[in-house]
């Protein structure tokens, strides 16, 4: 039975000197692992990654549509980050 395995990447940006993870897709068949496909640097959040990662894995994602679940991820981040910033500045506002 195939069975894909995704894995956390880490790369580090000597220029910005910060690290930042992406995912790799490994096929399991007939008790070997090869490499489908990778996408890195997708976030320096390491836990959010790995999160994406592990569902990716339950949900045994076709390596065809994990640039798909990437980008739905990081809209979804976005989102959440925007409303992070709204949310402090009206707190700073009414604290003011």
């Amino acid at each position: 039975m195939n069975r894909y395995e995704y894995r956390v990447i880490e790369s580090f940006c000597k220029e910005c000197e910060i690290a930042t993870y992406g995912i790799s897709v490994w096929l399991r068949q007939s008790g070997e692992s090869v490499e489908v496909c990778s996408v890195k640097d997708i976030s320096p959040d390491k836990r959010a990654v790995l999160e994406l990662a592990e569902c990716c894995q339950r949900g045994q994602v076709s390596p065809v549509h994990l640039m798909d679940v990437i980008k739905d991820f990081l809209q979804q981040l976005t989102r959440f980050l925007l409303i992070i910033d709204i949310m402090t500045r009206k707190v700073l506002v009414d604290w003011k």
